[in-house]
């Protein structure tokens, strides 16, 4: 497979992490909120749209992306004929820190 495919799987595995990471914080503020309800809305909001089943898929889901994502970086690593730039960036007002990074793929130096 071509870099410019593994760049784009990790782009759009980073996008679906990031969105399936929103959701289940949405699940858990579900969650939080069913305190305050009485037991039948508590109960019939738990049972009726199967929070917790829901929330768990996501997991799942969002560690096979995390998975997925990482094998992407991994081969975009190993197929990438990189070419190493160093830049300054801030790490606050009065420091930064100088960093090398490949221009092509974005990994970078330890």
């Amino acid at each position: 497979m071509s870099l410019d495919y593994y760049l784009s799987c990790k782009k759009n595995f980073d996008t679906i992490i990031e969105n399936l990471t929103e959701l289940i914080e949405n699940y858990e503020n579900i969650f939080s909120y069913t305190d305050g309800l009485d037991i039948v809305d508590s109960e019939y909001l738990i049972d009726k749209f199967q929070l917790i089943d829901s929330k768990e898929q996501f997991k799942i889901r969002l560690n096979f992306a995390k998975y997925c994502r990482n094998y992407c970086y991994q081969k975009v690593k190993q197929v990438c004929s990189h070419e190493f730039v160093t830049d300054s960036i801030d790490i606050n007002p009065d420091r930064s820190q100088n960093i090398t990074f490949c221009r092509i793929c974005e990994c970078t130096l330890k």
